[in-house]
């Protein structure tokens, strides 16, 4: 299957369908670069911003919200 077939083929799932599609491609994609030790897709500017926010909430400044929560907070909003 080629990449233009599955972009024709994924507009036809309904839209709860294809934030479930992409969710699962953004966690294979973070498991990758995970497993890699990389994140060469980020911009400078974007892993300054993560690590900005990494001090942050190391130094207690911030409160994180663990992923969990929010992700079913998505879920909920969005019905899936």
């Amino acid at each position: 299957m080629t990449i233009d077939v599955l972009k024709i083929e994924a507009l036809k799932l309904e839209r709860i369908q294809r934030l479930d599609f992409i969710s699962f491609l953004l966690e294979s994609i973070a498991r990758e670069e995970r497993e890699q030790g990389e994140v060469s897709f980020l911009s400078d500017e974007q892993q300054q911003e993560i690590e900005r926010r990494r001090k942050d909430i190391k130094s207690g400044n911030v409160i994180a919200i663990h992923f969990a929560d929010v992700e079913a907070k998505i879920r909920a909003r969005h019905g899936f």
